[in-house]
């Protein structure tokens, strides 16, 4: 968002997208799903109470380090 689109209290529509990990193995994952996550400016994920992530585990190669 532009600091004009800030001060002014417009948005721009985002998109959600919601990205299957495959079986578990992460050189299994489509092209898509790698191309998706790879650009994202925000990567939720499920965690279980103690904080580990299995889907992050499979993902963790291909998010940006920002």
């Amino acid at each position: 968002m532009s600091v004009s689109e800030q001060q002014s209290g417009a948005r721009t529509p985002g998109r959600l997208y919601g990205v299957g990990l495959g079986p578990g193995d992460p050189s299994l994952m489509t092209v898509r799903a790698v191309q998706v996550i790879a650009e994202a400016d925000v990567v939720a994920y499920h965690s279980a109470r103690h904080g580990r992530s299995i889907a992050r585990a499979i993902a963790a190669g291909h998010l940006r380090a920002d």
